[in-house]
């Protein structure tokens, strides 16, 4: 699954150290995207069974309300990553997109939820879904 925000690409990319320098707020964004997700499946698979069961009301308003939450924040995680020039590629596990200037030239970093650094990268004609390389290979 794809999920991408809208962005305007850079006049200028950034570079990898660039990029490397706002990692820490991806990482905790990108902690956020993976509870929201973990959430929201929880309280779809809740609203089902009170619509399966013909729950009460008040449970069914809560639980969808609850859920309308948990997606409003969801965006505003997006919006957060489109403003640092990232997107999210995937949920599970959580990856996340940045066009770059590399020395050999624009590329797409591609940093996973738990890696300690941003060492991959996809060559700038990747078809979707071609597998990541090191970033020291490209």
């Amino acid at each position: 699954m794809q999920i991408r925000t809208p962005a305007q690409a850079p006049d200028v990319l950034p570079t990898l150290a660039q990029l490397e320098a706002r990692l820490p707020l991806i990482r905790r964004i990108a902690f956020e995207i993976h509870d929201r997700v973990r959430s929201m499946r929880s309280l779809r698979r809740v609203l089902s069974g009170l619509r399966a069961e013909g729950g009460p009301e008040r449970a069914l308003r809560e639980a969808e309300l609850d859920l309308g939450g948990e997606q409003t924040a969801y965006l505003s995680c997006l919006i957060e990553l489109s403003g640092l020039g990232c997107a999210l590629e995937q949920e599970s596990p959580v990856m996340v997109h940045a066009r770059v200037q590399l020395p050999g030239g624009p590329t797409t970093a591609c940093w996973v939820i738990g890696e300690s650094r941003i060492a991959w990268c996809h060559p700038p004609d990747a078809s979707p879904g071609t597998a990541r390389q090191p970033i020291g290979t490209r």
